[in-house]
């Protein structure tokens, strides 16, 4: 057994399996890296040159949403209606007040 050679070039040692192992994760890694760009790059072409709203548009959007639903209400308040004044909480109906000319109210 003494003319077997454990130092050859097929010897595997700590440090050669270590690098071994660097190179296999580093060339799976480099393959991922391509794929992933590769897919990145048609993810990309199918949704960047669609038109999108800029921060202000769809602010503008909003507010045209919520003035458009403001004018459907059926509150009168919120149509100016109201004249103000004593309102009869039972009945839901202005309380007329009649004073006298000249009067303190």
């Amino acid at each position: 057994m003494a003319d077997h050679d454990t130092t050859g070039p097929d010897t595997w040692t700590r440090d050669r399996v270590t690098h071994a192992l660097a190179l296999a994760f580093e060339s799976g890694r480099a393959h991922e890296r391509a794929r992933v760009g590769t897919e990145l790059a048609a993810l990309n072409a199918t949704w960047r040159p669609l038109p999108r709203r800029t921060w202000h548009e769809q602010v503008a959007a909003r507010v045209a949403e919520m003035e458009a639903y403001a004018a459907g209400m059926e509150w009168s308040i919120w149509r100016g209606q109201y004249p103000g004044g004593p309102v009869d909480f039972e009945t839901g109906r202005l309380r007329v007040v009649f004073s006298a000319p000249g009067a303190a109210a």
